[in-house]
């Protein structure tokens, strides 16, 4: 009896776990969206105030972060599509020796003026919440 305790004991607690990494990947997938959606509306300073997380915030002052994005979307004109490419889920990035969840969505980002593919990096910040820890395009053929 003891045994089929500890059988049910464990199926539970990997349900358990399950369903939290099911909160944390649509979390991270909300902030995504989210910050695709600021970028196409142009709302930069939404972007920062609610979206960044501190690490990333810690390398940029904001007015360059708002004027960098303000001056690249003008040059490339507007978001004409926006397409997922594809998603992933690590634990470390060798780069910034970050450990813990970090969750990565590539996009291909056609602008009037040209394509590009853009990745967001979503990181679960110090007080728990999701947030972008990092952003880097590539010009798309």
């Amino acid at each position: 009896m003891h045994y089929v305790l500890r059988i049910v004991a464990g199926f539970l607690a990997a349900l358990s776990m399950s369903a939290a990494i099911a909160d944390d990947q649509a979390d991270a997938t909300g902030v995504a969206s989210s910050f695709r959606f600021s970028m196409e509306q142009k709302r930069y300073e939404k972007i920062w105030d609610s979206l960044l997380a501190p690490s990333f915030k810690e390398h940029v002052e904001k007015a360059t972060f708002v004027a960098n994005l303000r001056q690249g979307q003008s040059q490339l004109g507007a978001i004409k599509g926006t397409t997922l490419m594809s998603q992933s889920l690590s634990h470390y990035d060798a780069a910034t020796k970050y450990t813990g969840d970090i969750y990565t969505f590539d996009y291909r980002v056609q602008y009037e003026n040209a394509a590009f593919f853009e990745r967001v990096v979503v990181i679960k910040d110090t007080d728990g919440i999701m947030k972008v820890g990092g952003i880097w395009a590539n010009p798309a053929p």
